[in-house]
């Protein structure tokens, strides 16, 4: 299992920035074809950290947000982010929110149950879905899918580069 909190770091950005980057890289390997740009975030990053421009013209928007604990996603500034996509590039058919941990689901909780945080992202999904008159098909890349497609061979490089310690890859087995 691969711990995001491992993800390097040694750089003035920290952490965020190379988890951005490496939702990035995961970007450029998506499907659906088209040319995959970065976007940089100086000054504003428009609501993605990378857009897949279709052959249709239509989007794909890649947003990462670094929080490796799911009690410590700030789900107003995911929020702003989906907002400001939304603005900045109406043709997007496609959302993906990459955040670094697992979502909970619903359990009994002290005074009573929970809908965990799958609830929560339902409740926002249903919300943009208002939000958005075209739509955009909202998608979390949560650590589990995150790993996921780290662990494809096409993509298993860019564990050594983002990440320190030991990583049980294919190519470590």
């Amino acid at each position: 299992m691969i711990n995001f909190n491992n993800i390097r770091g040694d750089s003035v950005e920290g952490q965020r920035s190379f988890f951005e980057q490496l939702i990035c890289h995961l970007a450029a390997l998506d499907r659906g074809g088209g040319e995959c740009r970065r976007i940089d975030g100086s000054g504003g990053d428009g609501g993605v950290e990378a857009l897949r421009i279709l052959p249709s013209g239509r989007k794909v928007g890649y947003q990462a947000k670094y929080y490796s604990s799911r009690d410590k996603i700030d789900w107003n500034k995911i929020d702003n982010s989906v907002k400001t996509a939304f603005k900045q590039h109406p043709e997007l058919e496609r959302y993906v929110i990459a955040i670094a941990c697992d979502f909970t689901g619903k359990r009994n909780a002290r005074g009573g149950s929970t809908e965990g945080v799958w609830g929560i992202w339902d409740s926002y999904v249903q919300q943009w879905g208002e939000l958005a008159s075209n739509g955009v098909a909202f998608e979390p890349w949560t650590a589990f899918e995150i790993e996921s497609r780290l662990l494809k061979p096409e993509a298993e490089h860019l564990i050594k580069s983002f990440f320190s310690g030991k990583i049980f890859s294919r190519e470590w087995m």
